[in-house]
């Protein structure tokens, strides 16, 4: 991994917004931020490596509360690519984490079903 370099930031739009999709309503939060590197000026949405739709509308607001527009902000970038920020890299994208879990889970099902029949014919 890249190692990130701090600066500090500012908050210049702080939303949240819905849609509906076929499984119900997404509520999402949309924050745009500015920074300065080496005298030049970046702007960026990327709040972190998770995911920004949730099914709740209190995650979402959750985040806009955290964010207010005019807020200071630490903001992480790329050395070599100061155009890539993130506000908090400690925040990952936990669906692939719990793709893993579910395939962990669900191959013991099986198992778990032929013990419990084997144990009723017993």
């Amino acid at each position: 991994t890249k190692a990130l370099i701090e600066t500090t930031g500012i908050i210049t739009a702080s939303n949240t917004y819905s849609e509906k999709s076929k499984y119900g309503i997404n509520y999402y939060y949309s924050i745009t931020y500015e920074y300065r590197v080496n005298d030049k000026n970046f702007s960026s949405n990327q709040l972190n490596f998770g995911p920004n739709g949730f099914n709740s509308p209190d995650l979402a607001i959750a985040y806009t509360d955290k964010y207010p527009v005019g807020s200071k902000v630490k903001v992480y970038y790329e050395s070599n690519e100061p155009n890539f920020s993130v506000l908090d890299p400690s925040v990952k994208d936990k669906s692939f984490s719990g793709l893993i879990g579910l395939l962990a889970i669900f191959p013991g099902i099986p198992v778990l079903i032929i013990i419990l029949k084997g144990k009723r014919t017993s």
